[in-house]
Formats: structure tokens, sequence, C-alpha cells
């Protein structure tokens, strides 16, 4: 293993700390530059499990379902992972299908296992 992939996968373990707390997950539009906000919108708490294979993945180990929402959330593109404390953002996904959510449209969430992080 070379030294850059040793010290991903540390960050990941070791920095981060995402075995040992749980992480605040959000959804972004505008090619993940804005947090959506309003209607009903929140973060959730979420747990991850770390698998260590080469390299070193997290995925969530518990789901989470976002409210209907009650304003046009807008088109939904990529989901973030913070820090427990809300402040820092630790991770940025892109969503392989964008939706766009608005009140009547359907229930979004991520279920358990469905959200892998890591560094490859």
């Amino acid at each position: 293993m070379s030294f850059d992939p040793y010290l991903q996968q540390m960050m990941l373990l070791s920095t981060v700390a995402i075995p040992l707390t749980p992480c605040q997950v959000g959804l972004f539009t505008n090619d993940g530059a804005t947090e959506v906000s309003g209607g009903a919108y929140g973060r959730f708490l979420m747990f991850f499990n770390i698998s260590y294979p080469n390299p070193v993945t997290a995925s969530n180990s518990t789901g989470v379902a976002w409210p209907l929402p009650t304003t046009d959330w807008g088109v939904v593109t990529h989901v973030g992972i913070f820090a427990n404390d809300g402040v820092n953002l630790l991770f940025k996904k892109e969503l392989l299908t964008p939706v766009h959510l608005k009140p009547g449209a359907v229930q979004f969430g991520i279920p358990s296992r469905a959200l892998e992080l890591g560094f490859v």
C-alpha cells in the first residue's frame, strides 16, 4: 500500500471517527452547492459500519427517510455527510439519479447499506 491510500484510510478510520459517533446527513441541490432548507427539511443522524478490505470503506448501518416536503426543495443532486457537530462537511456524494423533491412528491430516503464512503 502506498502512503497516500494509507493516509486516506487512516483519515476515514481515525480522524473522521465515523465508526465512533453518528454523522449528520443532508441533501444538496445545484450540483452539490446548496443544502436544502425549509419546508420540513432537516438533517438526520446516521451511523456507519466500517469494512476492512483494501480499500477501507464505510456504509450506513441505519436507513433514513425525510418527511414529505411542504415546499419545493428543488432537484437534489448530492448527499452530504457532516461531522456530528453539524458544522464540518466530511464527504459529499453525487446521487446516481437526481430527484426533484416537492409537495406531493415521493418520499425520499436512504436505505441501510446504500450509502458507501471511502477512498479508492
